[in-house]
């Protein structure tokens, strides 16, 4: 079967079951792997049940009390046969566990690296494990979590962010290069050593993206004048920024993070400049430079990709549609697995 007949075969399994893909993140700030895969897959129904007022440390007792409730009341409703459930958080996937099992239902946790990394997400295991087991599958984005999940006695996929078919309003950039740093001032982004390595790289422009308010203090106002913070974008801005930039950087000083912002500009054919892991490496095989996380690192990777952007740009073209092919046949081993899980359901004894 070819890639193009596993894609095929994808929508249909997921638009012919009852399908729902249930994410406890806002909408306006949710996580773009969701959108993308749930677009690709077919799936119609994708509801995020994030809390209004934003996500802290003190308002996560309630907060996780309504989204439970949320959850719970969603899933009664609907009724799905097939539920897609990110984690984390992994109370989300606990409570879907739960409808399942009664329902008859099959569910699928879509787990991002934090929730494979962080004991808050994984303890106690008496709990948690019996999810990981439970599940139809786990999609993890790399070989490493492969490891784990099917250690703690789980049935898992490796399926990175689709190569999606994105749609942008044209965003106007000043001459000279132009670098969009995919941004949300999180953790683990070095946008510090990204300032840095700017102010010795003055004929370049770099638009972070990502609400200036989480910023560390006085940051923004120390940027150099070839740095531009864009404010959060809207979803068809912000892809019309990266679009229209020469190269997209997306850094992470997290080894085992893959990183959506790399992928999407692999989605637009732009180069990308990105960590120097080696989940990243094997994937970004072609039309990437690698850096660490230090200014000086950062700028010689600048350097090397506006001295060599023409053959950069070419060779993304082509990992393009290489890691496009990949995609649908690991989608399609996805939705046998779900057309197993039902057959085998039907048969006698079972």
């Amino acid at each position: 079967m070819t890639g193009a007949d596993h894609g095929a075969a994808d929508v249909t399994v997921f638009r012919r079951r009852r399908t729902l893909f249930l994410t406890w993140t806002p909408a306006s700030h949710g996580s773009s792997r969701t959108r993308q895969l749930a677009r690709a897959l077919g799936i119609a129904q994708v509801r995020h049940l994030g809390a209004p007022w934003g996500s802290t440390s003190r308002s996560a007792p309630l907060r996780y009390l309504l989204q439970a409730g949320w959850t719970l009341g969603l899933l009664w409703r609907t009724r799905p046969e097939v539920v897609f459930v990110q984690s984390p958080p992994s109370h989300s996937v606990l409570l879907v566990r739960w409808y399942c099992r009664i329902a008859g239902g099959r569910y699928i946790v879509d787990a991002h690296s934090d929730a494979m990394q962080r004991r808050v997400w994984l303890e106690p295991s008496w709990l948690h494990r019996p999810a990981t087991r439970d599940a139809l599958v786990t999609l993890v984005h790399d070989e490493h979590f492969q490891r784990l999940v099917e250690g703690r006695g789980g049935r898992v996929l490796v399926l990175k962010d689709p190569i999606g078919s994105y749609e942008w309003e044209d965003h106007p950039l000043p001459e000279g290069f132009n670098v969009a740093v995919v941004n949300r001032f999180a953790a683990d982004e070095p946008v510090e050593e990204v300032l840095a390595a700017a102010v010795h790289e003055p004929s370049v422009r770099f638009h972070v993206t990502g609400d200036p308010a989480r910023a560390p203090a006085g940051l923004v106002e120390g940027a150099p004048a070839n740095v531009v913070f864009t404010g959060f974008l809207p979803e068809r801005r912000y892809y019309g920024l990266l679009k229209s930039s020469h190269a997209v950087m997306a850094l992470t000083t997290r080894d085992h993070t893959f990183q959506c912002g790399a992928n999407e500009a692999l989605s637009l054919g732009r180069p990308v400049i990105t960590s120097d892991w080696p989940t990243l490496r094997g994937y970004f095989s072609q039309g990437a430079v690698f850096v660490d996380g230090t200014a000086e690192g950062i700028l010689a990777g600048v350097r090397r990709m506006v001295a060599g952007h023409a053959a950069y740009e070419r060779e993304i073209g082509e990992l393009r549609g290489i890691r496009r092919a990949d995609w649908e046949e690991r989608a399609g081993a996805l939705a046998a697995m779900v057309e197993s899980a039902f057959r085998d359901a039907g048969r006698p004894g079972r």
